[in-house]
């Protein structure tokens, strides 16, 4: 199936928008660790009467029949702030950066969700809504074979 259109615009076209300026400012050099690195990038949607499957699929431009698979914030957040014994100075840095990511998602978005679209490559995109109901987050992406 071709994938359709998204619907979002990238935080360039956002400038006066201080949410998705604190966003990229968080995520800058960071980096979504799987088959591949990611950057992770700051996106904000169109409105929405809320954070659905449904709402996801059509803004980003995917079909009712692509694969989504849901989960919960903590459960994406918890490799990323997981401090192991054997990481690095700057690993350790970037694990307390993905905390403070994750409480600013947290705090200053609404019904907040994680979604998971694909198989193999896949997008992942930790959504929620802004005080004017658009759909604002970030988006990665991850290689799993």
């Amino acid at each position: 199936m071709q994938k359709k259109e998204n619907k979002f615009s990238s935080v360039e076209d956002q400038a006066e928008n201080d949410l998705c300026l604190e966003l990229a400012r968080l995520c800058d050099r960071l980096s979504y660790l799987s088959e591949t690195d990611a950057a992770m990038e700051v996106f904000i949607g169109q409105k929405a009467g809320g954070v659905s499957r449904e709402e996801i699929l059509s803004q980003t431009g995917h079909g009712d029949s692509d694969p989504i698979e849901e989960i919960s914030i903590e459960v994406f957040f918890e490799k990323l702030t997981t401090v192991r014994e054997w990481y690095n100075t700057q690993q350790v840095a970037n694990a307390g950066r993905y905390g403070e990511l994750k409480k600013y998602l947290q705090e200053s978005l609404t019904d907040t969700h994680v979604f998971r679209i694909g198989r193999v490559q896949i997008e992942i995109f930790v959504v929620g809504l802004d005080s004017s109901q658009n759909l604002v987050g970030i988006k990665t992406k991850a290689v799993e074979t």
